[in-house]
């Protein structure tokens, strides 16, 4: 909305906020793992709020204790040890 108000064009401001959210979902994780990422470009992740929104949202779901059960392994592990092994 912000920028639909700077802009006089709406189709330019529609551009704007598609490549912002495309840059935070890239970068939050959900299109690229972050190890994939080149090392150049790895530092822009530090600028992306909703990556910090989805590892507080793992850390609160993951990190108090819920009990993964793996069908494909046949075995159980604790939430924090599936996310470090992830990370």
């Amino acid at each position: 909305m912000l920028l639909a108000t700077i802009l006089p064009n709406g189709g330019i401001s529609i551009l704007l906020s598609s490549l912002h959210n495309l840059y935070l979902m890239t970068y939050a994780g959900f299109f690229v793992n972050l190890s994939k990422i080149p090392p150049v470009l790895r530092w822009l992740r530090w600028f992306d709020v909703l990556g910090y929104a989805l590892e507080a949202t793992v850390v609160n779901e993951v990190g108090a204790g819920l009990e993964i059960v793996d069908s494909l392994a046949g075995g159980k592990c604790r939430g924090s040890d599936r996310l470090f092994q992830l990370s």
